[in-house]
């Protein structure tokens, strides 16, 4: 089973996939999509959506673990958190995976 994980944020999203058949775990590809602050917001959501769709077009994946917003600085932040997890959750769709979180 291959899992990709997503650690998603506006300014970085990490991912990682993994290779593993439940007792051993192979590291396939990780890395992070990084954004310009200085760019548009929904230029930014863009650049990640672009990268993660690339990475499943490279890579194939069985399921997504994307971590849950659970606390922010602010409430802002934490709006965008929030945009930056969806655009990944998004992608899973349209790539048919199942998501844990």
């Amino acid at each position: 089973m291959r899992i990709l994980g997503i650690d998603p944020g506006s300014r970085s999203t990490g991912y990682g996939i993994i290779e593993s058949d439940g007792s051993q775990h192979v590291a396939i590809l990780f890395g992070a999509i990084k954004t310009l602050t200085l760019r548009p917001f929904h230029e930014r959501l863009y650049k990640i959506y672009s990268g993660l769709r690339d990475i499943l077009s490279r890579e194939a994946a069985d399921v997504m673990a994307i971590e849950e917003v659970f606390h922010a600085a602010n409430v802002q932040s934490a709006i965008k958190l929030g945009h930056a997890r969806g655009i990944a959750l998004l992608v899973a769709a349209q790539h048919q995976l199942q998501v844990t979180g």
